[in-house]
């Protein structure tokens, strides 16, 4: 039984990889400003703040690429009241479709819409009480960008994405913001 259900995922790996060669697919590595959407957010943890992304995309045909991103962002800071460390981690994944438009031969644009999940990990200390909370999130992301292609296999990519990710811990708070940043990435 284990075999045949082995035997199943790999051909059905190798047919998404076979579908993959086919049609343009890139990797991207990002970087981004993070500017958070929540007062409470910012007023813990800072008005911006790092967040690291890889990216894959695929052309779906020619007008529309499909993509998927993970994106991990980590944040020290102080709690409102008692000025208690604390830590966040938010790992990220959305996948989506994007629509890009070619303007002339090393620059093309893109507009995009997905669904976006997140875990986010809460750790506070005080000299009483440690405490760590995890909770789910989903929501969704805009992005748009500026795509300049060095040559046929490498390209940057200037973005901002806009994420929206509310959460519930004590009180509902937007995880999410606006996301600006850089990206360097290969096609084959």
């Amino acid at each position: 039984m284990n075999k045949i259900i082995f035997t199943i995922l790999f051909s059905l790996l190798f047919l998404e990889f076979s579908a993959l060669k086919a049609n343009e697919t890139s990797v991207e590595i990002r970087s981004a400003a993070f500017f958070h959407s929540s007062k409470l957010f910012r007023e813990i943890y800072g008005n911006v703040s790092g967040s690291y992304q890889l990216e894959v995309a695929t052309q779906l045909n020619q007008c529309v690429d499909g993509w998927a991103n993970f994106d991990w962002f980590t944040k020290h800071g102080r709690s409102n009241e008692f000025n208690d460390p604390t830590r966040v981690n938010i790992a990220n994944f959305s996948l989506g479709i994007k629509y890009p438009y070619q303007f002339c031969q090393n620059f093309s644009a893109y507009i995009g819409i997905g669904p976006s999940f997140s875990t986010i990990w809460l750790k506070n200390k005080s000299e009483c009480n440690h405490s760590r909370t995890s909770r789910l999130a989903v929501g969704g992301i805009l992005k748009t960008g500026i795509i300049y292609s060095i040559n046929r296999c490498f390209f940057v990519d200037l973005f901002v994405d806009y994420l929206y990710q509310p959460v519930h811990f004590d009180r509902r708070v937007d995880i999410g913001g606006f996301k600006t940043g850089a990206g360097i990435g290969v096609k084959f």
